[in-house]
């Protein structure tokens, strides 16, 4: 297994596993961006609880959809770009 060094030098972070080197000076040199979400819930006030529960979580996360059943579903990935993570009870 190969060792990790971790240096915290002048307000850098700099994180070296054996041949990769990644270094981060600020929260500026990294990109963020909000999580896309569809839920598939069939139940209203469940998905409602949910998407609550996920704004109190991270209020940055962005539910692109809320879909009732797996058909909608189809049909909704089959006209729109992927998503990060699907919640689902179905």
């Amino acid at each position: 297994m190969n060792a990790i060094k971790v240096g915290f030098d002048s307000g850098t972070v700099s994180i070296r596993p054996a041949s990769y080197e990644l270094s981060i000076h600020s929260l500026s040199d990294l990109s963020f961006r909000a999580m896309n979400i569809l839920i598939i819930e069939d139940e209203y006030p469940a998905a409602e609880r949910l998407q609550k529960l996920l704004r109190q979580i991270d209020p940055t996360i962005e539910v692109v959809a809320v879909l009732e059943s797996v058909s909608e579903g189809k049909t909704w990935f089959a006209h729109n770009p992927p998503v990060d993570l699907i919640l689902s009870d179905i």
